[in-house]
């Protein structure tokens, strides 16, 4: 069966340290069977240790980033919107914490995109 190969194959991603790898493979089996009971235990674990490892990039949560590529190159950038709207809100005043409060999106993914604005460089 299908999600169970996925299953599998998201399984060893996980040992082998590549959890969104894994993450992904969890992710389509949940979008075949919602109720997959091993699919979402593995989306947790995936989860909570890609919001340790997001976090740790960010560092002190009160940190207040800054964004550091120009408005003119960054609307050149194929960027997805909840990346443009996180960073739209990056105005030298809000902290990491301030940020996951007006993101309106959950922990993760706001921590996930943050991570993925600093990595780029885009903030800092």
């Amino acid at each position: 069966d299908e999600c169970e190969a996925l299953m599998t194959g998201a399984r060893e991603l996980f040992e082998l340290g590549d959890f969104s790898g894994s993450l992904e493979l969890v992710e389509k089996v949940l979008k075949k069977q919602p109720t997959h009971e091993g699919a979402r235990a593995y989306l947790k674990r995936n989860e909570q240790t890609l919001l340790k490892m997001y976090e740790s990039k960010l560092g002190d949560m009160q940190k207040v980033p800054r964004q550091l590529v120009p408005p003119d190159e960054v609307i050149w950038m194929n960027m997805h919107h909840r990346a443009g709207f996180i960073l739209s809100q990056v105005d030298g005043s809000l902290s990491y914490d301030d940020l996951l409060s007006v993101s309106g999106m959950d922990r993760f993914d706001t921590v996930r995109i943050l991570a993925d604005l600093v990595g780029n460089g885009i903030i800092g």
